[in-house]
């Protein structure tokens, strides 16, 4: 985010990321080109007032990073739900929430998520996401089974899951990319 206001001087922004330096518009959007390496990349759109909306939107994405990079799937799982309630018509939402639900050993819910976005997704995506969908329907049938059963009664639900981990790690899977909204 970068911070604008409106003064009779024109528009000016904070760049909190560079000690607070506060910039006119044309030094704010030479430094943001500049830093993603592309000149003359931005438009006027770019520096329009984000919405209450994107500003929350990008706080749990924010969130969903910090719990996912430390691999805290539960704590992830509710900021997924809410990203996913936002944002319904993201297929990369859904896929999240799925990936999210698996480590969190739901592989019923996962599978659902997975086959959505699976569904919706061209080759290259629904390949990706197979692997996890192989995954949920294994775990679904062993948990259907008579020994999962006694095993994981025996043994407790999380030893039962404990593949989950070792088939499935956040940098593999989870790119989550940096959105640029500016807020003027």
């Amino acid at each position: 985010f970068v911070v604008g206001c409106n003064m009779e001087a024109g528009r000016w922004f904070v760049d909190a990321f560079h000690g607070g330096d506060v910039l006119p518009s044309a030094e704010c959007r030479r430094r943001i080109e500049q830093l993603l390496g592309q000149p003359h990349a931005l438009s006027d759109a770019h520096f329009a007032p984000a919405t209450s909306f994107e500003i929350a939107v990008r706080m749990l994405r924010n969130l969903k990073a910090c719990h996912v990079g430390q691999s805290r799937w539960e704590q992830a799982l509710p900021v997924q739900r809410r990203l996913a309630f936002l944002l319904p018509d993201s297929p990369v939402e859904r896929r999240d929430l799925g990936l999210i639900y698996l480590r969190c050993q739901k592989p019923h819910e996962a599978l659902t998520h997975l086959a959505s976005f699976a569904d919706a997704a061209c080759p290259a995506d629904r390949e990706e996401v197979a692997p996890y969908i192989r995954l949920s329907h294994r775990l679904i049938s062993e948990l259907n089974s008579p020994s999962a059963a006694r095993s994981v009664a025996r043994r407790g639900r999380r030893r039962h899951f404990s593949r989950v981990g070792a088939a499935m790690t956040a940098p593999a899977y989870f790119r989550i990319h940096a959105l640029l909204l500016l807020d003027a």
